[in-house]
C-alpha cells in the first residue's frame, strides 16, 4: 500500500514536469516561426526606444477593445455556467446588436458643415435601450426554439444546433442591409439610407463623440508657461525666417550684377542709335525704396523680439546669408582673356537664383534645428503622441458599470441566487421550487442584453458594422471566457481585457495577420499550466 502511494506521488511529480517539457517545443516553434510572424526583437526594441509612449498608447487601445470583448464574453460564460452549452450564436447576436444600434441612431443623424454624418451623444445613450432589449428577446427566442428541447441530448447535438443558429443569424444580418433600398421608395423611410444599397458592404456609424485628445486639456500643445505661471507665447520662428529671407532677397537684388552689366552695355547701345532718335533712359531694375527699408526694419524688430535661444541661430543664418550674397554680387570674371566681353545677363541672373536657392535651403535647415531645440522633452504628451479620447472613456466606463452591476445582481438578488443554484444542480434547484425554464431564459436574456450593449459600444468606438463581424468577435470572446475560466464572471472580464491588450500589442509590434495566432498561442500556453483558466470555475460539480 505504501509502495502504491509512493508510485502515485512520483507519477504526479512527473506529470507536472511533463507540462514544463511540453512548453519547450512550443517555445521552440515560437522562435522558429517568429520572424515570418513579425517577432523581430531588434525592430521592436528600436521602436520602443524611439518612442516609449507607444506602449502606453497601445495599452489604452487594448483596454478599450478588451472592455468590449469582456462584455461579449460575459454572455458566453453565463450560458455555459447554467446549461454547459457553448452558445456560438452569441457572437452573431452581438452583430445584430450593432445593426440595431445603427438603426436606433438613424432618426437623429444630421449633416455636419464638413459634409459628414453625426448624431448627438444623448441619442447614443438612448440607443442602448432598444439595442439591449431587442437582443435580449432574440437570445430568449433562440433558447426557446433551438436549445430547450436539446437540454438532455448529447452535448454534440446542442453544439451543432448552436453553429446552425450562428449561420442563420449571419444571413439575417446580410439581408438586413437590403432594407436600405427602401429609402429611395418613400421619404418617410429616408432614415433607412444608413444601411446603404450594398448588402455586404460595411456600414458607417455617424460621429457621436469627437476624436479630440483629452490630454490637451491638461497639457496644451501650443502654450508654454513661465516660472511665474504666466502664459507665454511660443516664438514665431517661421515668421522670423520669412522676414530674413525677404530682407536678404531685397538687398541682393538691389546690388545685383545684372544692373552693372546693363549699365556697361548702355553706352554702346546709345552709340549705335541713329541720329535724331529720342534718347531713352533705361529704368533701373530695382531701387532701394522705402518699402524695402520698412521690410528691413520689420525684420530687425522681429529679430529683437526673439528669445535668447533663437537669436544665436538667427545670427548664424544672417552671417551665412551675407556671405552667399557677397559671393553672388562679386564682379563677373571675363569669359575670354583676349576680349573685353563680360558675363552675359542670363548667366548672371542664373547665378543670382542659385545663390538665393542656397540661401533659402540654409535658412530652412537652421529653422528645423531651432524647432527641434524649442520642443522640450516634457511636451511629448502635449504633442499628441498619447491620446485618450471620449470614446475610450465611454467604452471603459460603460463596461465597468455593466460588469459591476452583473456581479452585484448574481451575488445579492434572489434571481441571482436562483441562477447559481441552477448552475450547481438543476434537479435539486427544481425540487427546491425554482422555475428552471424561467431562470435559463433570464440568463439568455441577460447575455443578449450584454451583446446589444457591446454592439452599441463597438459602433461608437470603431464606427463600422458588417455582417461578418460576429464571427471574429465571438471567437475572441469565447477565447477570453476560456482564458479567464469558463463559468466565472470575473474571469471572463479579466480574459477579455487580456485578449484586448494582447491583440493591440500584436497589431503594433508583430503583424495584424498573425494577431489571432498569437492570441490562441497564449491561450494554449495558459491552459497547459491552468486547465481551468486563470481563475478556475465558480460552479460546483454536477451531481
Amino acid at each position: 500500500m505504501q509502495q502504491t502511494l509512493s508510485n502515485t506521488g512520483r507519477f504526479r511529480i512527473n506529470r507536472k514536469q511533463l507540462r514544463w517539457l511540453l512548453a519547450l517545443p512550443i517555445i521552440y516553434i515560437v522562435l522558429l516561426l517568429g520572424q515570418p510572424a513579425g517577432l523581430d526583437l531588434v525592430r521592436i526594441v528600436e521602436t520602443i526606444r524611439s518612442d516609449p509612449s507607444i506602449i502606453l498608447q497601445q495599452l489604452i487601445i487594448g483596454l478599450s477593445n478588451g472592455a468590449i470583448i469582456a462584455i461579449i464574453a460575459l454572455g458566453y460564460t453565463l450560458v455555459y455556467g447554467i446549461i454547459e452549452l457553448v452558445n456560438f450564436a452569441h457572437g452573431d447576436v452581438f452583430m445584430l446588436g450593432t445593426f440595431i444600434s445603427l438603426l436606433a441612431l438613424a432618426p437623429f443623424i444630421y449633416l455636419t458643415p464638413e459634409g459628414g454624418q453625426a448624431a448627438p451623444w444623448w441619442a447614443a445613450l438612448l440607443g442602448f435601450i432598444p439595442a439591449m432589449a431587442i437582443c435580449a428577446l432574440i437570445n430568449v427566442a433562440i433558447e426557446r426554439v433551438a436549445y430547450r428541447r436539446l437540454r438532455n441530448a448529447p452535448r454534440i447535438v446542442a453544439l451543432i444546433s448552436a453553429i446552425g443558429m450562428s449561420f442563420i443569424l449571419q444571413n439575417i444580418g446580410l439581408q438586413l442591409a437590403s432594407f436600405g433600398k427602401l429609402a429611395t421608395v418613400s421619404p418617410q423611410l429616408q432614415w433607412l439610407s444608413v444601411l446603404g444599397t450594398n448588402n455586404a458592404a460595411p456600414k458607417s456609424f455617424p460621429t457621436v463623440l469627437t476624436n479630440d485628445n483629452l490630454l490637451d486639456l491638461l497639457f496644451p500643445p501650443q502654450a508654454a508657461t513661465t516660472a511665474e505661471g504666466e502664459a507665454e507665447a511660443e516664438p514665431d520662428v517661421q515668421a522670423t525666417m520669412n522676414a530674413i529671407i525677404e530682407a536678404t532677397l531685397a538687398a541682393s537684388v538691389e546690388e545685383s550684377p545684372a544692373e552693372s552689366v546693363l549699365a556697361e552695355e548702355t553706352p554702346a547701345e546709345e552709340e549705335a542709335m541713329p541720329p535724331g532718335t529720342e534718347e531713352a533712359t533705361p529704368e533701373p531694375m530695382l531701387e532701394a525704396t522705402p518699402e524695402v527699408t520698412t521690410e528691413g526694419e520689420a525684420m530687425a524688430e522681429a529679430v529683437e523680439e526673439q528669445p535668447a535661444e533663437v537669436e544665436g541661430a538667427i545670427e548664424e543664418a544672417q552671417a551665412e546669408a551675407t556671405m552667399l550674397t557677397e559671393e553672388a554680387t562679386e564682379e563677373p570674371t571675363p569669359i575670354e582673356e583676349a576680349g573685353d566681353e563680360t558675363m552675359p545677363a542670363d548667366e548672371s541672373e542664373q547665378a543670382e537664383e542659385d545663390a538665393m536657392a542656397d540661401l533659402i535651403a540654409t535658412v530652412q535647415a537652421e529653422q528645423a534645428v531651432m524647432e527641434e531645440e524649442l520642443v522640450p522633452a516634457e511636451d511629448v504628451v502635449a504633442a499628441g503622441r498619447i491620446r485618450i479620447t471620449l470614446k475610450d472613456v465611454l467604452v471603459i466606463s460603460v463596461a465597468v458599470i455593466l460588469m459591476v452591476a452583473l456581479r452585484w445582481f448574481v451575488q445579492n438578488t434572489r434571481l441571482g441566487k436562483a441562477m447559481r443554484a441552477t448552475a450547481q444542480n438543476r434537479d435539486a434547484a427544481r425540487i427546491m421550487g425554482i422555475d428552471i425554464d424561467r431562470i435559463i431564459a433570464l440568463t439568455f436574456a441577460i447575455g443578449g442584453a450584454l451583446a446589444g450593449a457591446a454592439g452599441m459600444m463597438t459602433g461608437i468606438y470603431n464606427g463600422t458594422a458588417v455582417f461578418t463581424m460576429g464571427f471574429t468577435a465571438g471567437l475572441r470572446a469565447f477565447t477570453a471566457a476560456v482564458l479567464g475560466g469558463i463559468g466565472n464572471i470575473t474571469g471572463a472580464a479579466l480574459g477579455g481585457i487580456l485578449i484586448g491588450i494582447l491583440a493591440a500589442f500584436s497589431d503594433q509590434f508583430f503583424s495584424v495577420r498573425w494577431t489571432n495566432a498569437w492570441v490562441f498561442l497564449i491561450l494554449v500556453v495558459v491552459l497547459i499550466f491552468r486547465p481551468t483558466g486563470l481563475l478556475g470555475q465558480e460552479v460546483g460539480e454536477k451531481a
